[in-house]
């Protein structure tokens, strides 16, 4: 008598299951970049904003001049902030920002500042009470000492 062999065309249920397996994977893998991606947006998005402060505070103070430019510390308010972002629940994270403007060097022949250091140090309120600072800088320089 002669013996047959079935042969069976498929997949055996330990290849189903290594296969579901490895998809599994791929998938979580693939699920977790979202919330890295979403942190990653938030944070170009906070640091977009303190740029524009900071960038909009130096315009605003080296377009006095340098004659203009009160030497010391001052507070950036909302008043500040009202006319770059219109949100006041946005407004509101920008914690205690502050200008420093200083002078550097002096003219020994009539003893006036050669230059000015403007500093705009931007403060932003993150979620879980963090904070990032960033601190922009530019230098104004005496028009009478060219």
């Amino acid at each position: 008598m002669k013996r047959t062999h079935k042969t069976y065309n498929g997949f055996s249920l330990i290849e189903i299951v290594i296969a579901i397996s490895v998809l599994f994977v791929g998938i979580i893998g693939i699920f977790s970049l979202f919330p890295a991606s979403y942190r990653m947006a938030d944070l170009s998005k906070i640091t977009t904003r303190m740029t524009l402060v900071g960038h909009s505070k130096i315009d605003e103070l080296t377009a006095l001049g340098f004659n203009n430019l009160p030497v010391g510390t001052h507070a950036i308010t909302d008043a500040d902030l009202q006319h770059l972002i219109a949100n006041p629940a946005v407004r509101n994270k920008f914690l205690t920002s502050t200008v420093t403007i200083r002078t550097i060097g002096q003219n020994p022949l009539n003893n006036s500042s050669v230059l000015k250091r403007i500093d705009v140090n931007v403060r932003y309120a993150m979620k879980s009470n963090k904070y990032k600072t960033e601190i922009f800088s530019t230098y104004i320089s005496n028009p009478l000492h060219g």
